[in-house]
């Protein structure tokens, strides 16, 4: 549910969505930048802007997006061609 919730942009009872901005980071040639959270008692879901800025097509796996800890992951777009936005969704505990 805070998954699907997260994909179309609803909140979620329970849950404080906030919508920010965060300085992209560079994974190799991967532009991540978080775009909102939602934060409840127990999960925090995350949404996360990927873009590919390197000359290869990219996979993208549960493992290269999201830690260890991460409950669930949704990748909208896995096969990330040069110069492609996709957007992942990560849920993990509350604190991780």
């Amino acid at each position: 549910g805070l998954v699907q919730a997260m994909y179309s942009g609803n909140v979620v009872d329970g849950y404080e969505m906030r919508q920010r901005s965060l300085t992209p980071v560079y994974v190799g040639d991967l532009k991540v930048q978080m775009i909102a959270e939602y934060r409840g008692t127990d999960l925090t879901g995350r949404v996360l802007r990927i873009e590919n800025k390197g000359t290869q097509e990219t996979v993208l796996t549960e493992a290269t997006v999201a830690p260890p800890s991460a409950l669930a992951v949704s990748i909208a777009e896995p096969k990330l061609a040069p110069g492609r936005v996709t957007t992942a969704y990560l849920v993990s505990r509350t604190g991780n």
